[in-house]
């Protein structure tokens, strides 16, 4: 006795029973099925609008695979070793993925969590209003976004970036 190995796949096994009459013999083939293994997906950094593409590698014998969001989510009909997530949304980034990878005999093997990181759209919430105002006086523009990284403002008809916050103003109007 002992754990079976791949060296024992299709190998026969005989067993003969005697008694004092005589004796009988029977056979049968032993398959060695190999339990599933799956690796790990890697995290993946997108920027929204994209798609986001987690890939495994699987091993094993009759072996069905099973996607996974969150701490047990299944996602319906997400059974290929490759899973992607079409046009993902700021709202999806820190999802988590994991896969599952299942025998014919009811053996399981499941993988680490993937992180889905998502890098949003820079979003202007409201515009700059148009603003006038007397000779020798200032006016004042100001902007109101979200997910930027740098402001920069530019005036026709001057050289540069005349500003870099989320306010412009054009003093001694001329």
């Amino acid at each position: 006795t002992g754990a079976l190995a791949s060296t024992d796949n299709n190998k026969a096994i005989r067993v003969v029973v005697t008694n004092k009459a005589g004796s009988d013999e029977s056979s049968a083939t032993l398959t060695v099925k190999r339990i599933p293994t799956v690796s790990d997906p890697s995290d993946a950094t997108v920027n929204e609008g994209a798609d986001a593409v987690f890939t495994v590698t699987g091993t094993g014998d009759e072996v069905t695979y099973q996607w996974y969001q969150g701490t047990n989510t299944l996602l319906n009909g997400e059974t290929g070793t490759t899973l992607t997530v079409e046009n993902v949304t700021y709202s999806q980034n820190g999802n988590q993925y994991f896969i599952e990878a299942a025998s014919g005999s009811g053996v399981t093997a499941t993988s680490g969590k993937a992180t889905l990181t998502v890098n949003p759209k820079v979003v202007i919430n409201t515009d700059p209003s148009d603003e006038s105002g007397n000779l020798g006086s200032s006016a004042t523009f100001t902007v109101s976004a979200s997910h930027y990284t740098s402001i920069e403002w530019t005036h026709e008809g001057m050289t540069g970036v005349q500003a870099t916050g989320l306010s412009y103003t054009v003093n001694g109007l001329a």
